[in-house]
């Protein structure tokens, strides 16, 4: 997964101010999920870079993020993947 790159393109597609989206998985709707998916994505990149500069492991960062996540959005769609990506953001090797 490249985070960073789907962050990006979330950043671009808001820019475009659209009225109307039609997500992959989900109903067409207003440009919310744009939002709401970008949030996600930063928050959970954020937290995963603070856990492994505090020297947490890519496990303990995953299972923290997706913790805090699940709280964060109780409603959220497919939250077997909150860890997944929080171990992509943990292993880019992204600065800290």
């Amino acid at each position: 997964m490249d985070g960073e790159g789907w962050i990006d393109a979330l950043d671009r597609l808001a820019e475009l101010a659209p009225h109307t989206v039609v997500p992959g998985h989900r109903e067409v709707t207003d440009a919310s999920p744009i939002h709401d998916v970008r949030d996600y994505l930063v928050h959970v990149r954020d937290e995963a870079l603070r856990l492994r500069k505090r020297g947490a492991t890519a496990d303990e960062t995953a299972a923290t993020v997706d913790e805090n996540a699940r709280t964060r959005w109780p409603s959220w769609e497919r939250p077997e993947w909150i860890g997944l990506t929080a171990h992509a953001f943990y292993d880019t090797g992204a600065p800290v």
